[in-house]
């Protein structure tokens, strides 16, 4: 290690991955298909990372949480049903 060089100790950062990675648009449509075929309790983040081609589980983490995921669906769907723009 370089002289001057800050090691930390832990688990390592997770990247953004950015235009490789899955589109949170893809994901959401993901979770919002496994949810409804399966059942949200039944669904786990796992099958929604399989479902977007993820290899590792610990990248849908980063992206989202499985609540959150529910409830991005719930205020996009209350959007859509009140003809009014979604904000971020």
């Amino acid at each position: 290690m370089a002289k001057g060089t800050k090691r930390t100790v832990g688990r390592p950062r997770a990247r953004n991955k950015g235009p490789a990675g899955p589109a949170k648009d893809e994901i959401l449509l993901a979770a919002a298909e496994l949810f409804a075929s399966q059942g949200y309790a039944a669904t786990s983040t796992r099958e929604i990372a399989d479902r977007v081609g993820v290899i590792n589980n610990g990248e849908i983490v980063v992206i989202e949480e499985k609540k959150s995921l529910m409830r991005k669906l719930g205020k996009r769907q209350l959007c859509l049903e009140l003809n009014e723009p979604l904000a971020s």
